[in-house]
């Protein structure tokens, strides 16, 4: 499984290298990079693509998909759950549920390829322009203008010159586009914003209907129960992405770090611990590793903080919002109060819960290999290992003095730093962190 899995990122890998498609040894054309490495592994296999149904022989693994549809009804004969308007059958009620929607659907009406000017899109983008040209032309002005007539051109020449899928960015808020369909719908978003506007919160967004699934869903409408915690979620695509990030086996290990991850979250482990900071501010030396940290700090720049959310409830004020959102999901919900099932006690929110079992009740072992004692958090061994090594783990912000416990080190800052504290204390409330430093080695 796991020389299967290495060898499936190789051909990710290699997808960016191909350019020629043609096969060299019996001259067939594949179209994308995915089908040509497909098909390169019949030669090395002549049986990988073979129905074990007929015994067909193909030569993609697209050419195969395709071909099993003739074995369906066969396939299918031994499914309990058949669907109400058509003889399929199918293995679960919901992939029967999502089947019958189909057959509710209006077919999707054809339209016209636009071979000439495209004047609807034009009167708002103004330019079909290709932006890696555009970019190469601030180094190098004999880089020949690259402006087209529709989306068709543009993304042919992106294709054929770039290697590129093709996309045409918007000149009001940057969204890429590569679809002539999304680029109407996104036109429209900023020329008639009144129709994307929620009516719950009164913010605008592009797809109304996700943004209410996902942040305006009753308890009720949450029908998708994680069967781990019990959190439950408004899609299917929730709760597969929730129980991938907290509940998949941690079965791979970071080659840098040796900390165990699943597999889908040991690349975002990587990007976020261990890739160096590679956008910088333009404004101030600050580097960042996400378009997203980059473009809040930003913000700070254009004073743009000043602008703080306040909690309606309590009339806290925080820098940013979604700290606002964390801040009543935890202070003022209300949802009805939770026990814990392994000791009984009681708290006003399962965020309260969750927390308390991480700390208190949670079933993880950490022993000391010197005196066996147990812990049930991993920052308690390490601090209980500084009796044994003599060594700490803490410094003070404000004078040199080091301390074993964060505990401790929290006494310490209270009476012999207490306006220096007090400021901390502000700063929190207002939403900025503080991180405790790590005493040198």
């Amino acid at each position: 499984m796991l020389r299967s899995n290495t060898r499936l990122k190789v051909l990710r890998l290699k997808r960016m290298q191909v350019t020629d498609r043609n096969c060299k040894i019996c001259d067939k054309r594949c179209y994308t990079p995915g089908n040509f490495i497909s098909h390169l592994e019949v030669h090395e296999d002549p049986d990988k693509y073979r129905c074990q149904i007929c015994g067909k022989q193909n030569d993609q693994q697209v050419a195969l998909a395709k071909h099993m549809r003739i074995h369906r009804p066969e396939l299918e004969e031994k499914l309990p759950i058949r669907c109400s308007l058509c003889p399929r059958r199918f293995a679960t009620e919901q992939k029967r549920d999502r089947h019958e929607l189909d057959h509710d659907r209006k077919p999707a009406e054809k339209t016209a390829r636009i071979v000439g000017r495209d004047e609807e899109l034009l009167e708002f983008y103004k330019r079909f322009g290709c932006e890696i040209c555009d970019v190469s032309r601030l180094t190098d002005p004999s880089v020949p203008e690259a402006d087209f007539d529709n989306m068709q051109d543009l993304k042919r020449h992106m294709r054929d010159e770039h290697n590129d899928k093709g996309y045409l960015k918007c000149h009001l808020c940057e969204k890429k586009c590569n679809i002539r369909s999304m680029l109407v719908i996104h036109m429209d978003f900023h020329l008639n914003p009144e129709k994307y506007r929620c009516d719950v919160c009164g913010n605008i967004f592009q797809n109304l209907p996700k943004h209410k699934e996902g942040a305006h869903a009753a308890p009720g409408e949450a029908t998708f129960c994680c069967e781990h915690c019990g959190k439950a979620l408004t899609s299917e695509k929730s709760l597969k992405s929730h129980v991938e990030r907290k509940h998949a086996v941690k079965d791979v290990f970071c080659d840098i770090c040796n900390k165990p991850f699943s597999k889908s979250t040991l690349e975002a482990h990587k990007r976020v611990v261990h890739t160096l900071p590679s956008l910088m501010c333009t404004k101030c030396p600050k580097m960042f590793r996400s378009n997203f940290a980059l473009n809040r700090h930003l913000d700070e720049h254009e004073d743009k903080v000043k602008e703080r959310v306040k909690c309606s409830i309590c009339g806290v004020t925080f820098k940013h919002k979604y700290i606002l959102t964390k801040h009543i999901d935890s202070v003022h919900t209300t949802e009805a109060p939770v026990a814990c099932d392994v000791c009984g006690k009681m708290f006003k929110s399962k965020h309260h819960l969750w927390s308390h079992k991480s700390d208190t009740c949670n079933t993880r072992r950490f022993d000391c290999t010197i005196c066996g004692r147990v812990f049930k958090v991993k920052v308690r061994l390490n601090e209980h290992m500084t009796t044994h090594t003599g060594k700490s783990l803490y410094q003070c912000t404000f004078c040199p003095l080091t301390f074993s416990f964060q505990s401790i080190l929290y006494t310490h800052r209270k009476k012999a730093h207490y306006e220096q504290w007090l400021e901390l204390q502000q700063q929190r409330e207002e939403g900025v962190k503080f991180k405790v430093l790590e005493a040198p080695s």
